[in-house]
């Protein structure tokens, strides 16, 4: 039933009730009758009737200025004299109002209306045949009826000033526009708020949209997603959702526009759709921008037709801009629009922009996605770029750093960002600090056309959303509000407009998630339970700007604002530590404010009494009072000061906060009280009261709270003795409550009547009941049994929980089915029940908790009576004497849709059956010292739909886990099901494997009995298993792996890490797990060797730290084998036969205190990326020599040369992260197959390298740029078989002359069989200063020497036929040398 509706039967009722009071005055009040009457009854029931008759005709006045308001805010009205009107328009709708709640305040005051609530009823009885009067026998009021009278003729002459004031007022020639129809009015705002578009980008250059742009071009290139694999022919949509400014529009322009969009697709077409949702416009004008020449059709049909052959299958791109009337752009809309589209075998992509939400509830393959705002520093680009108009930002830092703070307070709207750049393009920084340091820096600049445009957004709000809208400015900017706070605001001031047989809440929902979906609102995280809302501070601006005003917000330590006369909603900020009280805010309220219908007092000190006493008085008319954000505790002072709130007769919200209560204080008795004049506010319906940190309290209510008949929320009620607080019996006649409600202290009610009295059973919109004992009393009083059972609620309950009952039983009623909408039932802390109560029959219960009941020993049939058809959750806890359960029977169908078990604390729990309980999906289990995870004890197995399992502190169990959830979502799922067995023994591991043989992920902590080696664990017949992680059981410290289930195929990134790992468990893995690709032996000290030949896949083996391994023979390797990395083991080599080099022969056992060496070896390397990868993150700090060989038996492919160099290129890059390598002092290289060496001077690594060993490099053509490293001293090359020249390359510089000198600390230098080397240039004077040594041997074809330093001591040539006999001749630094000569036989001699 509508409001309207509702008040006017409110309204009738109190007449009726009047006048039936009125017929019993007496003849001795002549000073209020008219002086011709004769009789005291026939004079008062006529003036009532006039009185009705009057009040009909003002209800049809207010009904007319209402709906006369609701158009005027379907247009956009600028002309001062229309508004003026409409402002004393709205002036007689309230004061008609006020006449009417005082009406039902009054009859309520004087005792004349048992209930005049929001029962249904009609203004027009009398007209239908209903009597007007009724014979009312008894009335409740002392009140004398000619005082009654009085007050009717005062509302009789207020009623004829209200017409009088109506009457006089001047209707603008303006305001015809208002009689137009909603056609009309929608006409004329499409044809000016229309916002035309195109796909050309305005702005040359776009900021902070890279990932945006990313986002989208990855839908519009999802072909495979969008054609055949579809389970639908709809076109593929994504709709780019984001409040006005945020760039939406330049979004898709930036796709449109983008090179690969415009080679992928073959047609695209761009429409601005603004409010035209026309089918056959929209549909001519894609057709125009395919083919202009078709332009000209009208009728539907040869659109559709033209369209498609114009497509012929071909992708095709749109691109529909600004859509505004969502709510038109319906599925219907939408097949019809895209029936030309939908062709399987092209790929057709549709872009939508809107601010609206629910423009993806228009087909059924929508991706939406909400754009964000720009990070603060491409929001600092954009401003800079429009304010500094191609100047150097860098040259004015004063305004760069005022420039940071305003692009701050742009939040990330490229729109503010730009316009206040263009506005600030001076450079003058007094004006900047000025818009930096407004208060509403981003509405009050003239000429900005940010308003204008988000103003948009609003125009397009229908009425009842618009005022809604408006709302919103009274709160602080940047202030959060929960969901029920709004709803019922909306609601107390009448906002909310229900038809028949809508609830107000839920309209009001449905207001608050449209604005939601529009963006007008963002959703912020729940806080407490509490769903949470904020606005953002542009859209806070806006809702200001339009309701200019009528809505107004204070912020007292700011400034000393004037509240205007005509101001509607006010909120005051102050500060807790605000401590001047002559400067609060009560001189800036108007006297009277008689125009006040909300007023927010938010963070306001406690010791502003007098202030809060001083301003109320003057508002009246108040019907929202919000003191949520004054903490108090209750005491006098704060009674005192709420004293004024007792003339606020038509108050509908109140909201109070106890923030400084914490819930300890509640339990040991002490529960806040309201003051008295709480009891005064009878038209109140929304009494709002958190406590600490928000959360909800039962407070003591005072003497009279019953009389509040329209409460509909309320805190929980506490029962407290004492003669001036509230008994239980004053919630008879509250029958309005809503949804949640508490009733605490039961344990001092001592009068069972007082709970019959409360009548629970007539409050039918109660959702959700909570009654409670103190926990702490130990009494049993009789009358606890009977007490509960007159508290029965209302069938209509859907959830009901009980705190610390003392009876024995449970209620006749909790198990009556007639409770067919119970869904959820808690007994807790219910310490003397000596049986479960037999509430299997409930037909909705869903959920069940049963806590504390230390009587019951066996769960039997009598529980399960009923069989509890749709029970889905079910806990048991603290069940102190509980042995046994005997479980559910199948063929009585009990519990077929029991999906959680919870079972904790119940100490003597030995043995749970778990037959028939086929669906459960989570079992828990906790804190059951003596159940056992044995098949006897715990039937796992009859559980084939179990989806987590979580027992913690059982029999020789600390916790078991499994889990077959994904981490990412919560919804079932076989794709990675997991088991972590933790402190487990070895019978209850080996039964837990045997009842999850399914699982993939193992992971095992601190078992001490159980060994991976036991023949009884038998991992193999987990056939699924593809990952496992062991940790400090019998044998292993630390073992982890990845791999394929059974062996049946390999993976690529199978692996196992052994570390701190015995023999036999080591080889127990190894045998189970045979088939992975990658090994890592770590830190075994006892480890001697290991089955490898066995290991038919692997491909990396990595040994470190196992001193008594050993590897007899390298040959016993398995051959898929290419990578092999050992760490602190020495290595040696023999002679290959087949090339003749030097190869690996066998791997000894370390000594101790001997230098480590890393030896890696790559064999028949296929992928470099792979070969590279993970080889730093295991190299002990402590490695001196670092070997790296290529197999000379096994790379001889023809790609060798490339992998080899990008794997080496890639193994070095990664050294920078690799902190185990840094001691290396000397790098060996074996059998490098590539033919150039990467950069090493970008490698930090090799500034501590002191020795390198270039040898069987055959492939080499250049050598790596090693001059320039700054400890080297010896440099070994040899069997670089093609490398024919070393230039200037090799000495770490790109040219001769822009080098340093290279190889300052070289002292050995020795070059041999290099047999086609020719020339050894590049030098300059001053190279090689330190160097002792050069050898050079089978290097036939060096004709030269370069210029070598004065410090060479010795030069030992040999086999280097054209040298010799140019050296002899040419060159006379050796002379200072001791030369050696070694010449083959056929030497020409000088």
């Amino acid at each position: 039933m509508a409001m309207e509706d509702v008040a006017c039967s409110a309204v009738a009722q109190a007449l009726q009730r009047f006048a039936a009071y009125i017929g019993t005055l007496p003849p001795a009040a002549p000073r209020v009758l008219p002086s011709s009457s004769s009789s005291s009854a026939a004079p008062a029931n006529c003036v009532v009737v006039e009185i009705h008759v009057k009040v009909r005709w003002l209800i049809r006045m207010l009904a007319w200025v209402r709906a006369t308001l609701d158009d005027a805010e379907e247009m956009k009205t600028t002309d001062e004299p229309v508004r003026v009107w409409l402002r004393e328009l709205e002036g007689v709708a309230d004061a008609a109002e006020d006449v009417l709640d005082e009406l039902r305040y009054e009859a309520r005051r004087l005792g004349l209306m048992e209930d005049c609530g929001w029962a249904p009823g009609s203004i027009m009885g009398d007209a239908i045949g209903e009597p007007m009067f009724r014979q009312v026998h008894s009335f409740s009021s002392t009140t004398p009826p000619d005082e009654a009278f009085a007050f009717l003729c005062s509302v009789e002459r207020r009623i004829e000033q209200i017409v009088s004031n109506f009457m006089e007022i001047e209707k603008p020639v303006k305001t015809q526009l208002l009689e137009y129809t909603n056609e009309q009015l929608h006409v004329g705002t499409t044809m000016s708020a229309g916002r035309a578009t195109g796909f050309m980008v305005q702005e040359q250059q776009t900021f902070g949209r890279k990932r945006d742009l990313e986002e989208v071009k990855k839908f519009l290139f999802s072909y495979a997603e969008s054609s055949g694999s579809s389970d639908t022919d709809d076109v593929a949509v994504m709709a780019i959702v984001g409040m006005g400014g945020l760039g939406k529009t330049t979004l898709a322009q930036l796709a449109y526009d983008d090179d690969e969009v415009k080679q992928y697709f073959e047609l695209k077409s761009w429409i601005s759709l603004s409010e035209n949702l026309d089918i056959i416009h929209l549909t001519r004008a894609i057709l125009h921008s395919l083919n202009p020449l078709t332009s000209g059709l009208s009728e539907l049909d040869p659109l559709h037709r033209e369209l498609q052959k114009a497509l012929n299958g071909k992708s095709f791109l749109l691109v529909l801009d600004d859509a505004w009337r969502v709510e038109d752009l319906n599925s219907n809309f939408w097949r019809l629009f895209t029936a030309p589209l939908r062709d399987r075998s092209a790929d057709t992509k549709v872009i939508i922009t809107s601010r609206d939400r629910n423009v993806s509830d228009v087909a059924e393959r929508v991706s939406t996605y909400d754009l964000p705002g720009l990070e603060d520093e491409d929001c600092l680009k954009l401003f800079t770029k429009h304010a500094f108009q191609g100047r150097d930002p860098q040259f004015y830092p004063n305004l760069m750093a005022t420039g940071e703070k305003i692009t701050r307070k742009c939040k990330g709207v490229p729109l503010v960002a730009k316009t206040l750049g263009g506005l600030l393009q001076n450079t003058d920084s007094k004006e900047w600090n000025n818009i930096l340091d407004r208060e509403h820096w981003n509405t009050t600049v003239q000429g900005n056309p940010i308003m204008p445009i988000l103003e948009l957004s609003y125009q397009h709000l229908p009425a009842h959303l618009k005022r809604c809208f408006r709302f919103f400015s009274v709160f602080p900017r940047g202030c959060s509000f929960h969901r029920d706070q709004i709803i019922r605001m909306w609601m107390a001031h009448g906002y909310v407009k229900a038809k028949r047989r809508e609830l107000m809440e839920d309209v009001s929902n449905r207001y608050l998630d449209d604005l939601l979906s529009r963006s007008f609102l963002q959703k912020s995280k729940k806080s407490e339970g509490y769903e949470k809302f904020w606005m953002h501070d542009l859209m806070h601006d806006l809702a200001r700007w339009v309701s200019e005003d009528e809505c107004c917000s204070v912020e007292v330590y700011k400034s000393s604002r004037i509240i205007q006369e005509h101001t509607r909603h006010l909120s005051i900020v102050t500060h807790l530590t605000f401590s001047t009280e002559s400067t609060l805010p009560s001189v800036l309220v108007p006297e009277p404010a008689s125009s006040l219908r909300t007023l927010l007092a938010i963070c306001w000190p406690f010791s502003s009494t007098e202030v809060l006493n001083g301003m109320i008085p003057r508002m009246k008319h108040l019907r929202v009072l919000d003191l949520g954000g004054r903490p108090f505790c209750g005491e006098p002072q704060f009674s005192e000061s709420l004293g004024s709130i007792a003339t606020l007769k038509y108050l509908r919200y109140l909201a109070l906060e106890m923030q400084k209560i914490p819930p300890s204080i509640s339990i040991m008795g002490v529960h806040p009280k309201l003051p008295n004049t709480i009891s005064s506010l009878l038209n109140l319906r929304y009494l709002m009261h958190k406590g600490y940190r928000g959360n909800d309290v039962s407070v003591e209510y005072p003497v009279g709270i019953g009389r509040l008949t329209d409460l509909e929320s309320m805190p929980g009620f506490h029962v407290n003795p004492k003669h001036d607080s509230a008994k239980l019996g004053e919630l008879k006649e509250l029958n309005n409550i809503k949804g949640s409600f508490a009733i605490t202290g039961l344990h001092n009610l001592a009068d069972v009547d007082e709970a019959k009295k409360a009548c629970l059973d007539k409050k039918r919109n109660i959702t959700s009941l909570c009654l409670k004992w103190d926990f702490w009393n130990k009494d049993s009083p009789s009358i606890d049994d009977q007490m509960l059972e007159s508290l029965k609620p209302s069938p209509k309950l859907g959830s009901l929980s009980i705190w610390s009952f003392r009876g024995p039983s449970c209620p006749s009623w909790l198990g009556d089915p007639s409770f067919s909408k119970l869904r959820t039932v808690a007994l807790r802390n219910c310490r003397n029940l000596a049986s479960l109560p037999p509430i299997g029959q409930l037909p909705s219960l869903k959920s069940l908790h049963i806590g504390g009941p230390r009587g019951v020993e066996y769960i039997g049939d009598d529980f399960f009576f009923g069989g509890f058809p749709q029970l889905e959750e079910l806990t048991l806890c603290s069940m102190d004497n509980w042995k046994s359960w005997c479980g559910a029977r199948a063929h009585k169908g009990e519990c077929p849709k029991l999906e959680r078990l919870s079972i904790t604390r119940c100490k003597n729990l030995e043995s749970l059956s778990l037959t028939n309980l086929g669906a459960v999906k989570v079992l828990d289990i906790r804190f059951c010292h003596k159940l056992r995870c044995l098949s006897g004890s715990l039937q796992l197995s009859q559980l084939p739909c179990v989806q987590k399992i979580h027992i913690e502190e059982i029999y020789r169990v600390w916790r078991i886990g499994l889990d077959l959830c994904s981490s990412a979502s919560s919804e079932p799922s076989l794709e990675n099901p997991s088991l972590e067995l933790h402190e487990v023994g070895q019978q209850e591991a080996v039964y837990v494997l045997g009842e999850c043989s399914y699982i993939r992920q193992l992971l095992v902590k601190r078992c001490p009995e159980l060994r991976i080696s036991s023949d009884s664990l038998q991992l193999w017949k987990v056939t699924s298993l593809q990952g496992i992680v062991v940790k400090h059981t019998h044998g292993v410290a630390h073992a982890y792996g990845s791999f394929s289930p059974g062996g049946t195929e390999t993976l690529e990134t199978s692996f196992l890490s052994l570390v701190t790992v015995d023999l036999f468990e080591a080889s127990a893995l190894l045998n189970e797990f045979f088939h992975i690709r990658r090994l890592a032996i770590c830190l075994c000290a006892n480890l001697t060797s290991l089955p490898l030949a066995e290991l038919h896949a692997l491909e990396h083996l990595e040994i470190s730290e196992c001193p008594q391994f050993q590897l007899l023979n390298v040959e016993h390797l398995p051959p898929t084998l290419r990578v092999l990395c050992i760490q602190g083991h020495p290595c040696v080599t023999e002679q290959c036969s087949r090339h003749q080099r030097p190869r690996l022969r066998h791997v000894l056992p370390s000594e101790k205190g001997e230098d480590k060496n890393l030896y890696l070896m790559f064999r028949n390397v296929q992928d470099a990326r792979k070969a590279a990868t993970g080889f730093c993150c295991t190299v002990n700090p402590i490695i001196h020599t670092w070997e790296l060989e290529w197999d000379c038996c096994a790379n001889h492919s023809s790609s060798a040369e490339t992998v080899a160099e990008e794997a080496l290129d890639r193994l070095f890059a990664d050294l920078d992260g690799c902190y185990g390598i840094h001691s290396v002092t000397k790098l060996v290289i074996r059998g490098f197959t590539g033919s150039w060496f990467p950069s090493w001077s970008e490698t930090p690594f090799f500034d501590r390298v002191s020795s390198v060993s270039l040898l069987q490099c055959s492939n080499c053509e250049i050598l790596p740029p090693l001059g320039q490293q700054p400890s080297l001293e010896e440099l070994y090359v040899e069997g670089a078989a093609r490398l024919e020249r070393v230039g200037h390359e090799f000495f770490g510089a790109a040219g001769f002359w822009q080098r340093s000198h290279s190889f300052q600390h070289l002292k050995t230098l020795q070059f041999c069989d290099m047999p086609v080397w020719v020339v050894w240039g590049g030098t300059k004077e001053g190279d090689f200063p330190s160097l002792c040594k050069l050898t050079l041997k089978l290097c036939p074809r060096l004709r030269a020497l370069p210029h070598l330093p004065p410090t060479l001591k010795e030069l030992e040539v040999e086999a280097c036929d054209e040298l010799i006999s140019l050296c002899n001749c040419r060159n006379p630094t050796l002379t200072s040398a001791c030369v050696s000569y070694r010449l083959p036989t056929s030497a020409y001699m000088v």
